[in-house]
């Protein structure tokens, strides 16, 4: 199998139910998820904390893959298909399950 399907059966059995054809390839969503992570921690608590709320209430996770953004252009497709899940799904949760589901396939 090949990465992006590895990748997407993971999360798909964590709830994050998207198509491999959405995923990149390993060396970009690795670069991504760096970025992503380091800008979560780059939050104080308070406003981290908001972002998830907003994340998983509102379909707005595309937005950080914005070229105008920078924080992740790679996972556009990725957060997309994340905003189109009908749960309640905070970027953390997806950056947590990402980091997870990295060890495991790679």
């Amino acid at each position: 199998m090949a990465f992006e399907d590895d990748l997407a059966q993971c999360l798909q059995g964590a709830g994050i139910d998207v198509e491999a054809g959405t995923i990149p390839s390993q060396d970009a969503v690795a670069a991504a998820l760096d970025r992503l992570q380091g800008f979560l921690n780059s939050l104080d608590d308070t406003t981290r904390k908001t972002l998830d709320q907003v994340t998983a209430d509102f379909p707005v996770k595309q937005g950080l893959a914005d070229p105008s953004v920078g924080v992740a252009p790679e996972l556009a497709d990725f957060l997309q298909a994340c905003d189109e899940i009908q749960a309640s799904l905070s970027i953390s949760a997806i950056v947590d399950q990402l980091n997870t589901c990295m060890k495991n396939v790679s």
